[in-house]
């Protein structure tokens, strides 16, 4: 039987970061839908631990369609913000209390994602941001 460690190979940031680089920049996204922006946030394996990836549970509200669902940090694009990478910073530092600004380095911004729930559509397009602590 395979260990753990062929399973899981370890966490390698510099060889993410270059794979991440080389894959092809995310389509501009003309769509009407609303924006959204997550953060998807790695943190370096340390001699004692494995890697690690951020994750939120969301709230349970009764009109929500993600209620108590677990996701990445963020939420929808502010007017004020100036651009998806800010709505990701900060809903990041809402959410819990974490300044990607100072603390992280941004490693790159994947494909836009149309959002859904219960297994439909609902109008929003989702720009995931990768970084790493």
């Amino acid at each position: 039987m395979p260990t753990h460690q062929t399973l899981f190979p370890r966490f390698d940031l510099d060889e993410l970061s270059r794979r991440l680089l080389r894959a092809p920049a995310p389509e501009a996204n003309e769509s009407d839908d609303a924006r959204a922006a997550v953060a998807i946030v790695l943190r370096e394996p340390s001699p004692s631990h494995e890697a690690e990836l951020l994750f939120i549970r969301r709230s349970e509200r009764p009109h929500d369609p993600w209620s108590g669902h677990i996701a990445f940090p963020g939420g929808r694009h502010d007017p004020r913000d100036n651009s998806l990478l800010s709505t990701a910073l900060r809903e990041t530092r809402e959410e819990v209390g974490l300044d990607l600004d100072q603390s992280a380095t941004f490693l790159a911004r994947l494909p836009d994602m149309p959002a859904r729930a219960r297994g439909k559509r609902v109008g929003l397009t989702v720009s995931p941001f990768v970084f790493a602590l």
